[in-house]
């Protein structure tokens, strides 16, 4: 069993990281609803993707996600992400309670600024850095949760101690 602290960019196509010791695994992955399916496969598939982490022996006691905010210039813009995100929110948060998993989250600019030191860089920027960070995310999905998961570790240095 590993103990890993696990980073999450929420979406559609949502990108995750984890760390188990020195060792990062990353990637993008696509729960899109297909002609026909229920609007709620999108949230089945994201748990399913979760309980196969947790399956295949990896025991995240940390979880970090990017928190959008909905209130004035910030969050979504587009009413249907915005469901799309909360939903996906409420499952991760409901599936570390399951699992007795501790969670956080952080805005987009705290994880911009991380990267970048810059709170309001666009995606290529995000992509670039972490290009130069010895990273090789396949989209911009992948990388932000690249940066989340390195923003947990420098946040909550006892957690990397933990997972060690």
């Amino acid at each position: 069993m590993a103990r890993c602290i696990l980073g999450v960019d929420l979406g559609t196509t949502f990108g995750w990281a984890f760390s188990a010791g020195t060792v990062i695994h990353s990637g993008s992955a696509y729960i899109g609803v297909r002609k026909g399916e229920s609007p709620g496969m999108r949230g089945l598939r994201f748990w399913q993707w979760l309980d196969g982490l947790h399956s295949q022996g990896w025991r995240p006691f940390l979880v970090a996600y990017e928190k959008v905010e909905h209130h004035g210039q910030r969050g979504h813009t587009n009413t249907q992400a915005a469901h799309i995100y909360g939903g996906l929110e409420m499952i991760l948060q409901a599936w570390c309670a399951q699992h007795n998993i501790q969670h956080t989250h952080f805005t987009p600019s705290e994880i911009k600024k991380h990267a970048t030191g810059k709170g309001n860089c666009d995606k290529e920027k995000m992509i670039g850095a972490a290009k130069l960070r010895g990273w090789r995310p396949v989209d911009d999905n992948e990388a932000d949760a690249l940066w989340i998961l390195d923003l947990a570790c420098h946040t909550y240095p006892q957690a990397k101690e933990i997972g060690s």
